[in-house]
């Protein structure tokens, strides 16, 4: 029988002899030493290995993921339409420029933290009574969980949309939607219409139909096909764009998207996908040469393997006012998997800004654990957000006020540099950042 791989890593000793402060920094005892398992790279995931990092020098910490990059999904919209003026159609190395400006190794990412290790793979399963996880190469043991895993997309049930639709959730994605372009280019005639559809209009979806509306008529002028013959269109089953964020920015959005071409259709639920074209619940047929879905996303999938942890309607894991699930000590759940409801009894939305902030509090909460402190329950920020919707417009609810114009835009790039720097090396944080900046200045 072949032997079972275990992992383990060295724990940093500290050689300063001054007296270190009383915060949740202090280094833990060695005969008390604990490993903290963290379950995925995204957002929430390598928020709280950095910041238990930080505040808890003496733990062993582990990441593990699938990829050796974390993914700055933010941009995914511009990268899924990038344009390399005049090169037409992309080679090797354009690709390679446009994911370094999302894909960040996490040997960068993790780099001089000798109490931090990351492994590349995929978890098979967790072993919540022996405290070990099942790697497809082996197991971790692990004091304390963390499953940050995320979501994949949803398809709901659309006959066929998985197999004729393309999504936009991985760094993979998009680049296959900017290769996926330059074909529908590629293989029509002049007197062929290249007729983009997107399946959804949310903020995903019209972030993404913003960027599509200025660059399609750039690069029909690339592959000299007339105007008129391209098109981009939104289909969204609801009365309004963006959901959750409220009339005011519905209409905004509608506004802008019209204003760069971009065709919106409310009430337009998809129920069939066929070659070419989707059937609409009314009826009505609307053909396209390139189908984007955006409408929908779901708890990561790994969810079915677990046994043993509470779910609400076999959806998202029900955690506690710690974010613990509930009935499994010491076992934290954070991002898209976790069912927690805010002050108004709603789920909280399936967010960046969510994952961060609850990556943010378990570091804290395990960190305060080790040195037998308590720290306060989880309480959720009221949301803020900015859409991006094309040629350095944006939407923002900062919740003092609620703008649009340039402004949003900028402040986006701002916070998009803030958070790089929070995760990198300063220099390196800029480099990625420029490239963003690159793209969106290439793409307008």
């Amino acid at each position: 029988m072949p032997r079972v791989k275990t992992y383990n890593i060295p724990v940093r000793t500290e050689t300063k002899k001054r007296e270190p402060k009383k915060s949740v920094q202090n280094t833990i005892p060695s005969a008390e030493v604990k490993q903290v398992v963290i379950l995925g790279g995204g957002f929430g995931g390598v928020r709280a290995a950095l910041d238990l990092s930080k505040w808890a020098p003496s733990a062993k910490i582990v990441l593990v993921d699938r990829n050796k990059f974390h993914s700055y999904t933010a941009d995914y919209y511009e990268l899924s339409a990038a344009l390399f003026v005049p090169k037409e159609p992309l080679g090797r190395e354009e690709y390679l420029e446009l994911a370094s400006s999302v894909a960040l190794p996490f040997k960068d990412i993790f780099s001089g933290r000798a109490n931090l290790k990351f492994i590349q793979s995929e978890v098979q399963d967790v072993d919540f009574k022996r405290k070990r996880v099942l790697l497809k190469e082996g197991h971790l043991h692990y004091d304390y969980l963390v499953i940050a895993l995320g979501s994949e997309t949803n398809f709901c049930a659309i006959p066929h949309l998985n197999e004729r639709g393309l999504e936009i959730k991985t760094t993979y994605d998009a680049l296959n939607i900017r290769s996926t372009l330059d074909e529908a280019f590629e293989t029509s005639g002049k007197n062929d219409v290249v007729s983009i559809v997107i399946g959804g209009g949310g903020f995903t979806g019209c972030e993404f139909a913003g960027e599509l509306g200025v660059v399609i008529k750039k690069l029909a002028k690339l592959y000299n096909h007339p105007a008129k013959n391209v098109s981009v269109t939104v289909l969204e089953g609801s009365g309004a764009l963006l959901g959750r964020a409220g009339a005011w920015f519905s209409e905004k959005a509608k506004r802008r998207l019209e204003k760069l071409g971009v065709k919106v259709e409310l009430e337009s639920f998809i129920t069939d996908v066929k070659k070419k074209e989707v059937i609409l619940k009314d009826g009505r047929v609307v053909k396209f040469s390139l189908l984007i879905w955006t409408a929908g996303v779901r708890p990561n999938c790994f969810l079915e393997k677990l046994k043993g942890l509470k779910l609400y309607k076999n959806n998202c894991i029900i955690v506690d006012s710690n974010l613990q699930a509930v009935g499994r000590e010491n076992v934290f759940v954070i991002g898209d998997l976790a069912y927690f409801l805010s002050e108004n009894k709603t789920p909280l939305p399936m967010t960046a800004q969510v994952a961060m902030e609850q990556g943010h509090y378990v570091a804290r909460f395990i960190a305060s654990k080790f040195i037998g402190k308590s720290w306060p329950e989880y309480r959720p920020k009221k949301e803020r957000f900015i859409v991006p919707l094309g040629s350095k417009y944006a939407l923002a609810d900062l919740g003092f006020i609620k703008i649009s114009g340039f402004l949003p835009w900028l402040l986006k790039r701002v916070v998009g540099f803030k958070y790089f720097a929070s995760i990198l090396p300063f220099g390196k944080a800029f480099l990625v950042w420029r490239e963003g900046i690159k793209i969106s200045t290439n793409n307008d």
